[in-house]
């Protein structure tokens, strides 16, 4: 009778062994995707929010560069073409 329940039991852990491995595996993988997912649009966010930066520094950049031209032009030596 040992010996029979043995035969039994033995199946139906090895076969509840390999379906807990399947949906862990399973699991893991879809958690892995999603982690990763998450990771891509994070950097995309980033990488919007440093464009958006470094395009406002250039236009604040090109607004001080026009106005002290604007300076420069309407300066008495420049309107009265005394340059040096």
């Amino acid at each position: 009778m040992e010996y029979g329940r043995k035969t039994i039991i033995l199946p139906i852990v090895l076969a509840s062994s390999i379906v807990l491995a399947i949906f862990s595996y399973n699991y893991f993988t879809q958690t892995a995707n999603q982690i990763q997912e998450l990771a891509i649009n994070d950097l995309q966010t980033n990488a919007e929010i440093e464009a958006y930066s470094i395009s406002n520094s250039l236009s604040n950049a090109i607004s001080v560069i026009t106005s002290n031209l604007r300076l420069i032009a309407n300066s008495p030596s420049v309107v009265e073409g005394n340059m040096i």
